[in-house]
């Protein structure tokens, strides 16, 4: 049986307060955001017709706090996908339409949307054959296609920790690292399991083995960049 996703996207996802970074941080981070928004819109030729499927909400509570549904100009045609009770997007975001559920078993039927969104997720759902069957299920759901981000394990700093060079070791290393140093959340593979960007192209493979879509796709890789460094690794799935 698969467990629930245990994702704590808290209001400091990128953790600089103890840095003394945190509002120069947040500035430039808004910038990143911004242009994977604008990257997905490229890709997804955005219009009023387009429905979307967003995976992977919170709460708002933090300006950076779902990002997707700030930007994208029609909440009618969003549905937002999130573990916890955040009915209340709704009224903030008049129009959007809010689902409680796991990413990796999705309540939808096959090719309900035109494309799936899902920003920095796959990291917190547990080990690889979890996260395959996370892309596996926004791949079943989508039409055209699907646009996954996850932080860049290459970039020298870990943004959910906020400590540098340490997720560079092996997996059991850095994380023995994690609960030595205090990070009880971050330290299990359950809730943090950091890809490289050929590991993330491996698990886009494999999830496609998973569900023997017959059709084909063009898997397209960018980044986003943060302090001159690929910060987050970009994939999108375009179905044909």
């Amino acid at each position: 049986m698969i467990k629930a996703m245990a994702v704590n996207k808290d209001s400091s996802y990128f953790r600089f307060n103890s840095l003394g970074l945190s509002s120069l941080a947040e500035r430039s981070l808004k910038l990143v955001r911004q242009r994977i928004y604008n990257q997905f819109a490229a890709i997804a030729n955005v219009t009023e017709k387009i429905k979307v499927l967003d995976v992977g909400v919170s709460a708002q509570d933090h300006p950076s706090s779902n990002f997707f549904e700030q930007y994208f100009p029609y909440k009618n045609n969003i549905t937002a996908l999130g573990l916890g009770d955040f009915k209340e997007l709704e009224k903030i975001y008049p129009g959007l339409t809010y689902v409680k559920g796991d990413g990796r078993i999705l309540p939808f039927s096959d090719k309900s949307f035109d494309w799936v969104f899902s920003h920095a997720v796959i990291e917190h759902v547990g080990n690889s054959s979890n996260q395959e069957a996370f892309i596996a299920e926004l791949i079943r759901v989508s039409k055209k296609g699907v646009f996954l981000t996850s932080p860049n394990r290459l970039h020298p700093l870990e943004f959910h920790t906020g400590l540098p060079l340490f997720h560079y070791f092996p997996k059991a290393l850095h994380l023995k690292i994690y609960k030595i140093l205090g990070q009880s959340f971050y330290c299990t593979e359950e809730n943090l399991n950091l890809l490289f960007p050929s590991d993330f192209k491996d698990r886009i493979d494999a999830a496609f083995r998973l569900i023997g879509v017959s059709e084909s796709a063009v898997v397209k890789r960018n980044f986003a960049y943060w302090l001159g460094l690929p910060s987050n690794t970009l994939y999108s799935i375009i179905l044909t």
